[in-house]
C-alpha cells in the first residue's frame, strides 16, 4: 500500500466503529501539522460523534503562517459532532 493515505489507512483499519461513539476529548502534543497527522485528525474529527473539544498542540518553532494553513484546513472539515470545538495552540 503507498500513497498520501497509507499512513491513515494503516493508523485506522485496527480502530473500533463504537471507540468513535464514545471519544468526547481529543488532544495531540506535538502536532507538526505534516499531511498524514493532518488526514488523521480530519477522519477523527469526521467520525467522533460525541467529540467535545478536539486540540492541537503546535510546537513553538513552527511557522506562524504554517500554522495559520493548518487551523484553516482543520477548520473547514466536517465534523460529525455538531458540539465540537476545536482549539489550537
Amino acid at each position: 500500500m503507498h500513497g498520501p493515505n497509507c499512513f491513515l489507512e494503516e493508523s485506522t483499519k485496527y480502530v473500533s466503529e463504537c471507540s468513535f461513539w464514545s471519544l468526547k476529548t481529543f488532544k495531540w502534543t506535538g502536532f507538526n501539522g505534516a499531511q498524514e497527522a493532518r488526514d488523521l485528525v480530519i477522519f477523527i474529527l469526521k467520525n467522533a460523534y460525541r467529540l467535545k473539544t478536539a486540540t492541537t498542540l503546535t510546537p513553538s518553532e513552527l511557522d506562524i503562517h504554517w500554522k495559520l494553513e493548518i487551523i484553516k484546513e482543520l477548520s473547514l472539515s466536517s465534523r460529525a459532532s455538531t458540539m465540537c470545538q476545536l482549539a489550537f495552540d
